[in-house]
């Protein structure tokens, strides 16, 4: 009989609990920059790499480069013999572009031209 009363017992304290399926929330500190967040413009495309290579050019250096698109927009950039990376924006024509740089070629071939030579992968 001592189990039976200590069971209902049991059952009467735990009837008690708070039954909610909503978790309880208690304060918190507010977000100072939720505002501007809020009205903040939306962000753009992700930049996205498609394709990075090593490349031999026909005078023997090397030119490392990354085919780069960011929504519709194209751009690469070229690193050659570790001197520096140029970023190079894809003009009209296809053609790579930037100051004293020009690159032709697409992400996925083995032969780009740059600066007037052929390089190779």
């Amino acid at each position: 009989m001592k189990k039976i009363a200590l069971s209902l017992a049991l059952v009467a304290a735990l009837g008690a609990c708070n039954q909610s399926e909503e978790p309880e929330v208690v304060g918190g500190p507010a977000d100072p920059m939720a505002a501007e967040l809020a009205n903040a413009e939306p962000v753009g495309p992700v930049s996205m790499i498609l394709s990075s290579h090593s490349y031999r050019c026909a005078d023997n250096s090397v030119v490392e480069v990354a085919f780069i698109q960011k929504g519709e927009e194209m751009s690469a950039t070229a690193n050659p013999d570790g001197e520096g990376t140029a970023v190079l924006t894809q003009g009209e024509d296809g053609t790579y572009t930037a100051e004293g740089v020009t690159l032709s070629g697409e992400a996925n071939s083995s032969t780009i031209t740059y600066n007037g030579q052929s390089c190779k992968r």
